[in-house]
């Protein structure tokens, strides 16, 4: 019989951060790079503190811990709790039981549990439902497929990434026909990188946007400045300046772009992303990928330094993690601009796949234009590569 625990104490924070090790011990696909946002969330020093409550509990079996998982109420998610950083070992029974008891507890007045979904958006969301045997993309969750029946009582809600190979893509870009045939661009739309010396200002400007862009989003809820340049602090050495494009319209914000290089490509499984992994990470990526005609005008020197770069640096997927458009502009040919601007990064860069997601099957204009812009590169509507489920139910 499993029965859940408080976390109060400093060895219970201990046996809770240390549930993952048990659960992934052997497996050569899991990473833990987003371990960080169990520190960030988990103990009441983040600037969420401000507007949620949030409890983490121990699943023990006698006094064996064989689970954990934080519970979640936030003001901006009204009659909701959530059940956030969920990990439990293989063979156990009643854990869904356990959970809506202990969730009871924690908010008697709320009306819908939600697991999967580890605070906001911005931060994690999901379990993986498919393709066990790959590790997950930067950013994207990895969990054991036990997980979707410990809550298989619960409605589903599913969302999925694509996933493809960039050289279609590099083709359009290159015979400039990455636009909207039916709405060319209008010339007044630019797009351009944040500034990182105005780090907290270009934070505050993607803020202003997601909020603008997400309220129809059945699980957005509003973010501060504060929060996300909290959660952009500790990858400040890792972001470039060109990882977050603005598309601007005579000077005013009406869409952007974030992306990743796949920095789970830099470790190994349980290894933590580390200050070598940046430096490594700068140094293979410093030099851009040359254009083919600029080929013969490379010194011996610079040719031998380009080729050594790229084929001891290891990274050759970005993930795509957001785009957005005010809905005013959403028919001007921003995407198309955004999408042409981060196209000719890539290839600069050398990146050879992209991985786009996680986009929820309910959400219908982005499931479209993500199909359409790939059927357009690539002749036939592709399928989603990876699926996620968050679950839901009343407690």
């Amino acid at each position: 019989m499993i029965r859940t625990q408080r976390v109060e104490s400093r060895s219970d924070w201990k046996r809770f951060l240390d549930i993952p090790a048990a659960v992934y011990a052997g497996n050569p696909f899991a990473r833990s790079t987003e371990e960080d946002l169990v520190h960030l969330l988990a103990r009441p020093a983040s600037v969420f503190y401000r507007h949620a409550r949030v409890e983490s509990r121990l699943i023990l079996c006698g006094a064996h811990p064989v689970g954990r998982f934080s519970l979640i109420a936030d003001a901006n998610m009204p009659g909701t709790v959530q059940v956030a950083f969920f990990e439990a070992i293989a063979g156990l029974s009643g854990v869904s039981g356990c959970i809506r008891a202990a969730a009871r507890a924690f908010a008697p007045d709320a009306h819908r549990l939600v697991v999967g979904l580890c605070g906001h958006l911005n931060y994690a969301a999901g379990f993986l439902a498919s393709r066990f045997d790959e590790p997950p993309v930067f950013g994207l969750p990895y969990t054991p497929p036990w997980y979707l029946d410990y809550f298989a009582d619960m409605q589903a809600h599913s969302m999925v990434s694509f996933r493809f190979h960039n050289e279609s893509f590099y083709r359009l870009w290159k015979e400039n026909r990455l636009r909207r045939a039916a709405h060319p661009e209008p010339s007044r739309i630019r797009v351009r990188p944040m500034d990182r010396r105005r780090l907290r200002e270009e934070i505050a400007l993607y803020t202003e946007l997601n909020n603008a862009c997400f309220q129809q989003h059945p699980y957005w809820t509003d973010r501060t400045p504060e929060e996300d340049y909290e959660l952009f602090h500790p990858f400040r050495f890792l972001l470039k300046e060109e990882n977050l494009l603005f598309a601007e319209e005579d000077g005013r914000a009406v869409g952007f772009l974030l992306w990743y290089p796949d920095f789970n490509q830099l470790v190994g499984p349980g290894e933590p992303l580390g200050l070598r992994h940046v430096l490594f990470y700068h140094a293979a990526h410093t030099v851009p990928r040359p254009r083919p005609r600029a080929v013969s005008r490379l010194s011996g020197i610079q040719a031998s330094a380009h080729r050594l770069l790229r084929q001891t640096a290891p990274i050759d997927t970005v993930r795509l993690t957001e785009i957005a458009v005010r809905e005013s502009h959403r028919k001007a040919g921003v995407v198309e601009a955004l999408i042409r601007a981060f196209t000719g990064i890539q290839y600069l860069r050398g990146f050879s796949h992209t991985e786009g997601g996680f986009i929820f099957e309910e959400n219908v204009p982005s499931i479209t234009m993500t199909r359409r812009l790939l059927e357009a590169a690539f002749g036939q509507a592709p399928e989603p590569y990876r699926r996620y489920v968050v679950f839901e139910d009343a407690p």
